[in-house]
């Protein structure tokens, strides 16, 4: 599955802004997911986390697909014993508070959904 441009783009940006700054300021994320597919939000990054905690407001659009959205290793965020995973479905937000190291240990930040539809995420970080 290939990850909309948007996308990529806020890879990017977030992985520029780990790299170059102790803390992150309030970051916005939104774009689609193809259908049956998930898209890396955050990478792994081995330098530049910043310490402590980011918290994640994560969103599905009304009228939009039930979520996963998935803290884990890259080879199966959603699927492993040490994963943390978030169920949001359409039109509904939720809070999520994760250790910004695990980032720093190989883990990625991904969401996903299962319909043959092309849907919408958004997500806030602090």
């Amino acid at each position: 599955m290939r990850p909309t441009l948007s996308a990529v783009v806020a890879v990017v940006v977030l992985t520029g802004v780990m790299t170059t700054h102790k803390t992150l300021a309030k970051l916005n994320l939104s774009g689609t997911i193809p259908p049956s597919g998930s898209v890396v939000l955050i990478p792994a990054n081995s330098r530049g986390v910043p310490k402590g905690v980011l918290k994640l407001k994560l969103s599905s659009p009304d009228g939009g697909a039930s979520l996963n959205f998935c803290v884990g290793p890259a080879a199966n965020p959603c699927g492993d014993a040490t994963s943390f995973v978030v169920n949001v479905l359409p039109g509904e937000s939720k809070l999520a508070v994760i250790n910004a190291a695990d980032f720093a240990n190989g883990a990625v930040l991904t969401v996903g959904q299962g319909t043959f539809s092309t849907v919408g995420y958004s997500v806030s970080i602090e």
